[in-house]
């Protein structure tokens, strides 16, 4: 499974690490940079969503739910 890190924030750690020579540093930060980039998006928990609502809304079916994106 892969994992999705922030690059930018390795990229911050990295150049905040003490190299032992100027010529690491650089490599390090030139590997990050040649890594590919992930087309990702950011997953949202249904207590953050927009369309969550704190009462129950009754569904076209019938049923009561918290979310009303499903309308």
């Amino acid at each position: 499974m892969s994992r999705y890190i922030d690059a930018d924030k390795l990229y911050i750690a990295a150049m905040d690490t003490e190299f032992y020579d100027a010529a690491d540093e650089d490599v390090v930060l030139e590997l990050i940079n040649q890594q590919p980039t992930a087309d990702v998006q950011e997953v949202v928990r249904c207590k953050d969503c927009v369309y969550w609502q704190s009462k129950k809304v009754q569904m076209n079916d019938g049923t009561l739910r918290d979310c009303i994106r499903y309308k």
